[in-house]
Order: C-alpha cells, then sequence, then structure tokens
C-alpha cells in the first residue's frame, strides 16, 4: 500500500509547487504587472534643489546655500533616510549631505531639508555651470513602489 501511495504523493506535490510558482503571476501572454504600482510602499521623490546665494557678509563670496525638496506620493514612510548630494570640483565628485529626514515622511507629505546649509566652493576651480546632483535616500534604506525617481539634477551658474 505505501508503495502505491508514492506516485500520488509526487504528482500532489508537483501539483502543489506548480500552484505555488504561478501564484501572483499574471496570465501566460498577459504582461506582468510594474514593480511601480505596488501599493502600500512609499514613493520618495527629490522635488526640487534650492539653490541661492548666500546672505552678504556671510561665508565665502563662493558659498552658496542648498536645501532639497522631498515628496512621499506613497504610503507613509517611518524608516529614517538622507539626501546625499554632489557637485565637481576640479573634475573629482565631491558629496555632501546633512539632509536628513529622522522620522521618515507621511503619505502625500513634503519636506524642505538642508535649513539653508551653507556649502562652500571656495576650494574648487572655476566652472560655471556647475551640476548639482541629489538623491534622496541612496542607500535604499527605504523600500519603495518606485526607486527611479529618487535623484535630481540643477544647473547652477556660480562664477567659481
Amino acid at each position: 500500500m505505501k508503495s502505491r501511495m508514492i506516485p500520488v504523493l509526487i504528482v500532489f506535490a508537483v501539483g502543489v509547487c506548480l500552484a505555488v510558482c504561478n501564484c501572483g503571476k499574471a496570465p501566460t501572454g498577459q504582461p506582468q504587472p510594474s514593480p511601480t504600482s505596488a501599493p502600500n510602499l512609499p514613493d520618495l521623490v527629490l522635488t526640487d534643489i534650492i539653490l541661492k546665494p548666500k546672505p552678504a557678509g556671510y561665508g565665502d563670496a563662493a558659498d552658496v546655500i542648498i536645501n532639497t525638496v522631498v515628496r512621499n506620493n506613497g504610503a507613509a514612510c517611518t524608516q529614517g533616510f538622507i539626501v546625499w548630494c554632489s557637485f565637481s570640483c576640479s573634475g573629482n565628485p565631491m558629496y555632501f549631505s546633512g539632509m536628513q529626514a529622522t522620522n521618515g515622511l507621511g503619505s502625500n507629505q513634503e519636506i524642505t531639508l538642508g535649513d539653508d546649509s551653507l556649502l562652500s566652493l571656495s576650494s574648487c576651480s572655476f566652472q560655471s555651470p556647475r551640476e548639482f546632483v541629489c538623491t534622496a535616500d541612496s542607500e535604499n534604506y527605504v523600500v519603495e513602489s518606485n526607486e527611479s525617481n529618487n535623484s535630481r539634477t540643477e544647473m547652477l551658474l556660480t562664477g567659481r
């Protein structure tokens, strides 16, 4: 009797495996759903890089003020994240941060980060325009529905 059960168990096991493997997939011939349509996940979008001149009499002449604006277009995000930025300095990328959302960001909320951070360009060779690139959550601590919209690039005529 035991030897008769083995083929039945094999057929059953194969059927279960096939059912599990197809779970959540579109039927054959149908397009697979994109990962960007995943519900209930945050979606951090870097919507703006704010670059402005520093106040007169404050810092070096080549310094600029920088802030970033991040919006969460998805579900609430309780995980903190950092915005990292870079610019070219004498042909080498210079990375900087200090723009951190320690408590994450609620659904459909927007936050300006940086608190008018002063960024010195005085040690860099002259380059105008200068490209600034900022990325929210570049370390991917936050699982998002769309990871492709976390970066933004802005050009600034710096005179430095």
